[in-house]
């Protein structure tokens, strides 16, 4: 089985993110005629743009002129706040909103 699991983990890795995709669809659907509570932050929503820009903690704390832990802390709270299960999946909820724009 480990074997099997190995060979297929980048189809594994991507059925995941497809299927949480859907669940979130699905959770949209339902909630489509309430108001979307949840917001990012300007710091929220430029620590995920660097995520999206692959960069990690140490050197978005750089770009932003703080530390590493004070841009973790926003990177989580993003991922708190949009119910997601990874940097990843904050990122990818986030840009479907229209809340990260142009990632270059």
């Amino acid at each position: 089985m480990r074997d099997w699991a190995d060979r297929h983990a980048g189809e594994l890795f991507l059925v995941g993110h497809v299927f949480l995709e859907h669940v979130d669809m699905m959770v949209a659907e339902g909630a489509s005629d309430m108001a979307d509570a949840c917001s990012l932050t300007e710091r929220e929503r430029e620590c995920l743009t660097w995520v999206a820009c692959g960069k990690t903690d140490s050197e978005i704390g750089i770009i932003i002129d703080r530390s590493p832990e004070t841009a973790r802390f926003h990177v989580r709270n993003a991922i708190a706040k949009l119910d997601a299960s990874s940097r990843s999946h904050a990122v990818a909820k986030a840009m479907r909103k229209g809340w990260l724009g142009q990632i270059e």
